[in-house]
């Protein structure tokens, strides 16, 4: 908040009607982060590349008939994720 009270000093944007709506607009948004207990694990950015990867591991049974999965519990996409890549060693 801030650098919005900064930027209206500077004349370089109208001041909001009413200043707390600035605040509640940042607490229903949530917050960016898991919080420390998740050493701040992001929110990463859905695109339509890394929710296609989602619903491939949602989805992943069906590919292998043979192999068993835990069902899912939830059906909407995580907010909190990371995606990695496994690095073979050279071993």
């Amino acid at each position: 908040a801030s650098s919005a009270l900064k930027r209206i000093e500077k004349g370089l944007v109208a001041p909001p009607l009413d200043p707390s709506s600035m605040d509640r607009k940042a607490k229903k948004e949530g917050p960016s982060t898991k919080g420390k207990g998740w050493f701040d694990l992001p929110a990463p950015i859905l695109t339509p590349e890394v929710k296609q990867d989602l619903q491939l591991i949602y989805n992943r049974g069906a590919l292998d008939p043979k192999r068993h999965y835990r069902k899912s519990d939830t059906k909407t996409l995580p907010k909190y994720f990371q995606v990695g890549r496994i690095v073979e060693g050279a071993a």
